[in-house]
């Protein structure tokens, strides 16, 4: 990052008038591609959760056919 943009950006930070938008590919790419970084890979691990820890579900609720 250029210095003149980073002391704009720290200046704009510390008056309070910066805004930090952060969405799934700013956490796909902090966390080195984690699979559950990604929006698919939340909700796969969600399912896969819920088949491990909730008795009852019906025959084949968590088949990866089911998901995206």
């Amino acid at each position: 990052m250029p210095e003149g943009l980073r002391a704009d950006l720290q200046q704009q930070i510390a008056s309070g008038d910066c805004l930090l938008v952060v969405g799934a590919g700013v956490a796909i790419f902090g966390t080195g591609n984690a699979p559950c970084a990604s929006w698919n890979g939340l909700l796969r691990h969600g399912v896969q959760h819920c088949a491990k820890h909730l008795p009852g579900l019906p025959p084949g609720w968590a088949e990866p056919s089911r998901l995206p």
